[in-house]
């Protein structure tokens, strides 16, 4: 019997929804109205490798454990070869807004010209968490000799 007083704290800790593997969330965020007015917001994770268009309403979030320090250049943004700069705002989600607490950084698009970007997520500047890829392995690729993944951004 005391044998499972001792397993105790571990199957509590396998019931526990935030327990599981933490990723390192990236997400596209697309927000629009329906024909009478109400607000849409649709959100999924960025196709690394492909295009991805988007309005300057629209927004880029960063999801990540709440114990989890994120670089400031996490993310980068080119236009040709020139980069530009973009800025996040971060907040902290405690448990009882959005399931288990976690950590976001928000990328507003409205201070981007409409044109045709280049983002980058170097390996180097995440938080060592796997990244939450569409397909089962992300596309990483190399970016000025760093291990990247990245994105042709169309800003409309």
């Amino acid at each position: 019997m005391r044998f499972a007083y001792l397993l105790l704290p571990f199957a509590v800790q396998g019931c526990d929804p935030c327990a599981g593997p933490d990723y390192l969330d990236f997400a596209v965020v697309h927000y629009g109205a329906l024909p009478d007015g109400t607000p849409t917001e649709e959100s999924q994770a960025p196709r690394w490798g492909a295009r991805e268009d988007m309005k300057t309403t629209d927004e880029l979030q960063i999801l990540f454990e709440k114990s989890a320090t994120l670089s400031t250049d996490v993310l980068e943004l080119y236009a040709a070869d020139t980069r530009v700069m973009i800025s996040g705002v971060d907040q902290f989600v405690p448990t009882n807004t959005e399931g288990c607490a976690h950590n976001e950084r928000h990328y507003a698009l409205s201070a981007l010209a409409p044109g045709e970007y280049t983002l980058v997520h170097r390996r180097k500047n995440g938080t060592g968490d796997p990244l939450n890829c569409i397909d089962l392995d992300c596309p990483w690729t190399t970016f000025d000799g760093d291990q990247a993944v990245m994105l042709t951004l169309g800003v409309q």
